[in-house]
Parts: structure tokens; sequence; C-alpha cells
């Protein structure tokens, strides 16, 4: 069992724990079938990393550059829609594309964790 906890990374810490889970659990259900499995994944992610965020960590994502051009590219994506003829595909365009204003912001607010 500790050999199976040094390959993951897991360590004493159970809020990290429980962060390096939600992570490889969103990593793994990436190639699933179902989209839902995934996106459900992501949330737990979210949800975790809402739980357990240190307001340090949240200063840190503020003043980091590369989470302002995430967000002005996701924000560049949301201005489309308005001049989109199809917005039902558009809103599923930006439903798709939510992760990758989700992951950035998860990972540059997690520069503490030990693995």
């Amino acid at each position: 069992m500790k050999r199976l906890a040094l390959v993951f990374g897991y360590g004493d810490n159970k809020k990290e724990n429980l962060f390096l889970f939600a992570m490889q659990l969103s990593v793994f259900t990436l190639p699933a079938y179902f989209e839902f499995i995934n996106s459900l994944a992501l949330a737990f992610l979210t949800l975790v990393w809402i739980f357990t965020l240190k307001f340090s960590n949240a200063k840190q994502v503020v003043k980091n550059p590369l989470a302002w051009m995430f967000l002005g590219f996701f924000i560049w994506d949301l201005i489309g829609v308005l001049y989109s003829t199809n917005t039902s595909v558009a809103w599923t365009e930006i439903e798709q594309k939510l992760s990758f204003l989700i992951l950035p912001f998860l990972f540059i607010g997690n520069r503490g964790i030990n693995c």
C-alpha cells in the first residue's frame, strides 16, 4: 500500500490527497466514451479546489498574467456567441471550452502541492 501511495503521490496531508485524487480522476476520465463522466470529474475537482483553496493561492491566481490570458480567451469566445447565428451550437462550444478556463486556474492556484 505504501508503494501505491508513492506512485500516485499521496502523502500525509488529506487535503492535498483529495485534490490529487480529483485531478487524477479527471485526467483518467478524459478519454471516456460518455462526456458527462469527465464533466462530473472536473466539477468534483473544482469543488475540491474551492474548499481547499488558501487565500494566498487566490492572490497568486489574480496576479498571474497567464490566468488573465486564459480568462481573456474565454471572454473572447463569449463575445463570439453574441455574433453567432446558431446560438445552440455556440453555447455547446462554450460548455466544451469551459475546461480551458477552469483547469489553468486550478493548476495556478495549487503550486504548493508537494508530489
